[in-house]
């Protein structure tokens, strides 16, 4: 199931749920292609939904604090 551009998730069976994240090919034959990793594994779409969500805010904050630090040195 495409969750969005960036993840999907798939399942082998009722009790796994595996998340996968987009990533350019950088060498060999698959350089330039568009690829999937597994990134993180769940027992249910419940817990894997959940560690989206969190990862989408965690990853959003991380930007704002750096554009914060930024702004507060003058870098």
């Amino acid at each position: 199931m495409r969750v969005n551009e960036k993840y999907k998730m798939e399942s082998s069976d009722l009790l796994n749920v595996t998340i996968f994240e987009t990533y350019v090919g950088k060498e060999g034959k698959n350089k330039g292609e568009k690829l999937w990793k597994p990134i993180s594994y769940h027992p249910n779409l419940e817990s894997a939904f959940k560690y989206l969500v969190d990862r989408e805010i965690l990853e959003k904050k991380i930007l704002e604090l750096k554009a914060f630090k930024k702004e507060v040195f003058n870098l």
